[in-house]
């Protein structure tokens, strides 16, 4: 992924970066150029879902995209209570995880 520096426009450096949860990264980032000397911080985090893993981990949650729901809707067969591992022959116990708080 490239990093500009939001102040002068040139590639930027990540320096250093850590896990803060299963989905979001904390950066340090550092401007390449010498005049501009920025250094910053940024947080990176997945934030939705465009097609869904087919190896889920049950420990994170990620909101689907609108049009992907009405993209598996339109598939023949297609039954939202049965986990799509199941339709696709795979582990039929295998299910994606639901947000806290909700029963899945």
């Amino acid at each position: 992924m490239r990093v500009c520096c939001p102040h002068c426009g040139t590639t930027a450096r990540i320096r250093t970066s850590r896990s803060v949860s299963e989905i979001s990264r904390e950066a340090y980032i550092q401007c390449q150029n010498y005049q501009c000397g920025h250094s910053w911080k940024e947080i990176q985090t997945a934030s939705l879902t465009i097609v869904p893993s087919k190896t889920p981990n049950p420990r994170v949650y990620i909101p689907t995209s609108a049009s992907t729901e009405s993209a598996r809707a339109r598939q023949p067969g297609a039954d939202e209570t049965t986990p799509r591992a199941a339709q696709s022959g795979g582990d039929p116990g295998h299910r994606y995880p639901s947000p806290a708080g909700r029963d899945g």
